[in-house]
């Protein structure tokens, strides 16, 4: 696969993971799963800044949008995780763990009604108060905007499985 390539060449045993080939988060799991990526080796992430580099930060992917000198000091002074460590932690992140059961419930309703407005109105609560719970979940998946929470809702169905 294009978007899994194994390095030979490091002492390290690498794999380079282009997160701008992946739709979704799970879409890097079954990849993994698909190649039958050992989950000992160590994993570089890179990409251009989508939503899922963003979401990902925990594991200092390089952007690629840089200059070549910084990717290489980037890439020289990075530790690097195993894809055991990505693996628990995307599905931590598919589980949305790291929310209260509120937040997922207005993330939820966020994601059918795809306004703040109706939103609110689905949950009883204030738009004022929506909007702050958003801005919660964001912080909390590394996303700054609704924007961003939009298009993390729309690639990844595993919202929609209520609790």
């Amino acid at each position: 696969m294009d978007s899994l390539s194994p390095a030979f060449q490091s002492k390290e045993r690498l794999i380079f993971i282009d997160l701008d080939s992946f739709q979704s988060l799970n879409d890097i799991i079954n990849a993994l799963r698909n190649e039958r990526i050992t989950i000992d080796l160590n994993v570089c992430l890179l990409g251009s800044g989508c939503i899922k580099f963003k979401m990902l930060n925990a594991f200092c992917p390089i952007a690629l949008n840089k200059p070549l000198s910084q990717i290489k000091t980037a890439f020289s002074t990075r530790r690097f995780h195993k894809v055991s460590e990505l693996v628990s932690y995307i599905y931590s992140l598919e589980r949305l763990s790291m929310l209260t059961n509120r937040e997922r419930q207005c993330l939820l309703a966020f994601q059918k009604g795809g306004e703040i407005n109706v939103a609110s109105a689905r949950m009883n609560l204030a738009e004022k108060t929506m909007y702050t719970v958003l801005r919660n979940v964001g912080n909390k998946i590394n996303l700054a905007t609704l924007l961003q929470i939009r298009e993390f809702l729309s690639c990844n169905s595993f919202v929609s499985n209520e609790r």
